[in-house]
C-alpha cells in the first residue's frame, strides 16, 4: 500500500486554447476537470499503474465533495479530513499549437489546529499497512512549516520508506528528518541548494553533500532534460524519450508515482527512476495530467536512456 499525504489538493480545469491570448475573449477547445493537487495527481497516476493507494490531507466544500467523489471513482482509499473551508480550484491553460500550458493556482483555504490534529490521527491510522509514504506538494495557510518533518519522523518510526516532493521551507525542515528519497525540480533544488548548480559537477556536490545528510535517495527533475540522481555515491543522468509536448503541468507528480510503484514492488533505484521518467513523458504528451498504461507504457519506457556520470 502507498500511502500520500495532499495536504493542498485542489480541483483542476484543465481549459484547451488553439493559442493563449492575453487581453481577449477567447473558446477554449475543450475543458478537462480533475481531482488535482500534487498528491491527488501522485495518487491517480499509481492506480493507473495498477497499485493500491490511499490518500490524506483535507477536503471542504462542494470541490472536497468532487474530490471524495473522484477517489471512489478511482478506487483511492479516502482517508480525507473535512475542512470547514471550500477547497481550492486551479486552472491550466493548455494550447493547441504545443506552447506548454499557463497554470493560475487558487490559494489553499485557511487550515485550523483542530483540522489539524484530526488530519493527524487519520495520517497515523493510515501508516498502519503502508510500504511507501509520498509526501506531495505545497502546505495550506494554518499548517506548520514543520508539519512534513514530524510526519515524516512518525513514517520512520513506523519503518516505512518516504519520498518528500515539496519546495523552499517545508523540503528545508522536511530534510532534517531523512526522508528516503527527495525529488525536487530544477528551480526548488537551486532554492533548496543556494544557487544553480553548474552542470554535472555541481548537481553531483550538492546530491553528496544531501547524502551525507542523511538521504539516500536525490532526484532533481530537470523538466524535458530528464533528471539527475545521486544515490549513495553514484550519480545518474536520466535522458527522457522524444514526445511531442501538449501539457507538462503534474509531470513531476507522474514521475513520483512511477517512482513510489517502483519501490513499493521491490525493484532497484534506477529502474524505480526509468518507470518515473516514462511515466513523465506520457504526462507530458497528455492533455490532462495522465500516464500511459500497456505498451504505450512500454514505448515511453524503452525511450529512456540511463548513463552514469
Amino acid at each position: 500500500m502507498i500511502t500520500v499525504v495532499s495536504l493542498n489538493s485542489a480541483m483542476d480545469r484543465t481549459i484547451l486554447v488553439n493559442e493563449l491570448k492575453r487581453g481577449q475573449v477567447q473558446r477554449a477547445l475543450q475543458v478537462n476537470v480533475q481531482a488535482g493537487g500534487k498528491g491527488l495527481n501522485v495518487a491517480r497516476a499509481v492506480r493507473r499503474l495498477g497499485e493500491a493507494v490511499r490518500v490524506t490531507g483535507f477536503a471542504g466544500g462542494l470541490v472536497g465533495s468532487f474530490l471524495r467523489s473522484e477517489c471512489r471513482r478511482l478506487g483511492i482509499d479516502d482517508r480525507l479530513t473535512d475542512s470547514g473551508q471550500e477547497t481550492r480550484t486551479c486552472y491550466i491553460f493548455a494550447e493547441e499549437n504545443g506552447s506548454g500550458a499557463t497554470v493560475v493556482n487558487e490559494p489553499g483555504p485557511t487550515v485550523t489546529p483542530d483540522e489539524v490534529a484530526a488530519f493527524m490521527a487519520a495520517y497515523a491510522e493510515a501508516l498502519g499497512g503502508s510500504a511507501v509514504v509520498v509526501l506531495s506538494g505545497s502546505l495550506p495557510p494554518g499548517v506548520p512549516a514543520t508539519l512534513y518533518r514530524e510526519l515524516l519522523e512518525r513514517a520512520n518510526a513506523a519503518g516505512v520508506r518516504t519520498i518528500l516532493d515539496s519546495s523552499g521551507l517545508p523540503l528545508q525542515e522536511g530534510i532534517a528528518a531523512h526522508p528516503w528519497a527527495i525529488k525536487p525540480n530544477e528551480e526548488e533544488f537551486a532554492e533548496l541548494v543556494g544557487g544553480a548548480p553548474s552542470g554535472d559537477a555541481g548537481l553531483k556536490a550538492h546530491c553528496r553533500d544531501l547524502s551525507d545528510r542523511g538521504i539516500p535517495q536525490v532526484i532533481v527533475t530537470l523538466g524535458g532534460e530528464g533528471a539527475f540522481l545521486g544515490s549513495g555515491d553514484r550519480y545518474f543522468r536520466i535522458r527522457p524519450p522524444r514526445i511531442r509536448l501538449l501539457n507538462p503541468t503534474g509531470c513531476g507528480d507522474a514521475f513520483v508515482a512511477g517512482l513510489a510503484v517502483s519501490t513499493v514492488r521491490g525493484e532497484p533505484i534506477l529502474e524505480a527512476v526509468r518507470l518515473g521518467t516514462a511515466c513523465a513523458a506520457g504526462n507530458a504528451a497528455s492533455l490532462e495530467p495522465d500516464i500511459p498504461t500497456g505498451d504505450a507504457l512500454a514505448h515511453y519506457l524503452a525511450g529512456v536512456d540511463i548513463q552514469e556520470v
